[in-house]
């Protein structure tokens, strides 16, 4: 595994003399940042999030949440995506095959 502590490490000079405020970590698992965070304070974790894809918040959100560094999420449904996020939620309201959720 990369040594993740010592690029953070790196950047702790810049932003002590001035030259940058802040830096953070994009798609970071808990473990990883954890390394990051020995090294200095992350000040974001930029993660992929949206209604059908939430994994993030069993692991990472709380994570950035109990240690103070900040949540981006990014993306949002391409429209194929919709598609098989719809396909998705008939299967799990078990909707017959040709007609529509919410539809008599």
């Amino acid at each position: 595994m990369l040594a993740y502590g010592e690029p953070i490490a790196a950047l702790e000079k810049p932003k002590q003399d001035g030259k940058i405020r802040h830096y953070g970590v994009s798609n970071f698992c808990p473990a990883m940042m954890d390394v990051c965070e020995s090294a200095g304070h992350l000040a974001a974790n930029q993660v992929g999030y949206h209604r059908f894809g939430r994994r993030v918040e069993r692991a990472a959100l709380p994570y950035t949440r109990s240690h103070g560094i900040g949540f981006m999420p990014y993306g949002t449904p391409s429209p194929s995506s919709r598609s098989a996020a719809r396909r998705q939620l008939k299967r799990e309201l078990r909707v017959p095959t040709g007609r529509r959720a919410g539809r008599g």
